[in-house]
């Protein structure tokens, strides 16, 4: 049996049509399809193996089924049965660029969690693309802070230092989150994060008004969520949020140049508000369930 430099975790939720062109992506990388695999994690959807096997001639590539439990659980599983000494993490809505794989493996090694690029591939859709411009801003805002992370569609670090930080935190069931909260965990565990632009995806997950106000709500969900964590694992007080936060997340699209910056702006403030808002509803239900 060939050695595995790396295994590709996907975890997939009734999205058949973003998977089969972030399969044909993968398809088409450049590095030596003998060194590396494919495994994608169905996280109780529906049956994506046909979308998979038509593949198998293309890749190594396998499928495994889940009952849903979400992401953090499916990538999980996804790294139980990784072959490959590294694990790069990527979204079923995700591109990779043909040079994905080859940059991870010039760049991956032990004690090192890798940051990649990640673009909004819908150029049309003023939502994904000020979704893009805050995940933007949050990289630059906290690089040099201890609240430093990376998105999970883009991720890469070895399967031993992914095992010895104990996986992703499966209490959070959607994606929202967990990424954060496994990232500083990392870090406490004195693997260094590294953001590599040359791993570089692009993104193509559309949104509405109603979608999008929907997806901050459960990033505010999810912020309490990541908070009590941080709590329970006696982490000290996260840095990246300092005094102007919120005044310079409104005034990035400007500062980077963005076409529709007012628009953006004013989008961003809605984010912010649905953000706070489900944060304050995850909040309200945590303290009903305590007083019962």
């Amino acid at each position: 049996m060939l050695d595995l430099n790396l295994t590709v975790v996907i975890p997939t939720y009734n999205r058949p049509t973003s998977l089969r062109r972030c399969l044909e992506c993968l398809a088409a990388q450049t590095a030596d399809k003998t060194t590396w695999e494919v495994v994608v994690v169905n996280d109780g959807g529906s049956d994506s193996s046909t979308t998979v096997e038509s593949f198998s001639d293309k890749l190594r590539i396998r499928y495994l089924q889940q009952q849903n439990a979400g992401p953090a659980t499916a990538r999980n599983n996804g790294v139980a049965a990784a072959e490959g000494n590294m694990i790069a993490f990527l979204d079923d809505d995700c591109l990779p660029m043909p040079e994905w794989i080859e940059k991870i493996l010039q760049a991956s090694g032990p004690g090192l969690l890798l940051g990649g690029k990640v673009t909004n591939s819908l150029h049309d859709d003023l939502y994904a693309e000020t979704c893009q411009t805050l995940i933007d801003y949050l990289y630059i805002r906290f690089q040099h802070s201890n609240d430093l992370f990376f998105t999970s569609n883009n991720m890469v670090m070895s399967k031993s230092d992914f095992q010895s930080i104990g996986g992703f935190d499966t209490g959070f069931r959607t994606s929202a989150g967990e990424d954060r909260e496994f990232c500083v965990r990392a870090a406490e565990k004195g693997i260094r994060l590294v953001h590599v632009p040359a791993i570089h995806i692009g993104h193509t997950h559309a949104l509405s008004l109603t979608s999008f106000v929907r997806l901050h709500f459960k990033y505010g969900r999810a912020t309490h969520t990541y908070r009590q964590a941080i709590r329970r694992l006696d982490i000290k007080k996260r840095t990246g949020g300092d005094k102007g936060f919120y005044f310079q997340l409104l005034l990035y699209p400007f500062k980077s140049g963005q076409p529709n910056a007012f628009a953006q702006m004013t989008l961003l403030a809605v984010s912010q508000a649905a953000t706070i808002c489900g944060n304050l509803f995850e909040r309200f239900i945590a303290d009903d369930k305590g007083s019962r």
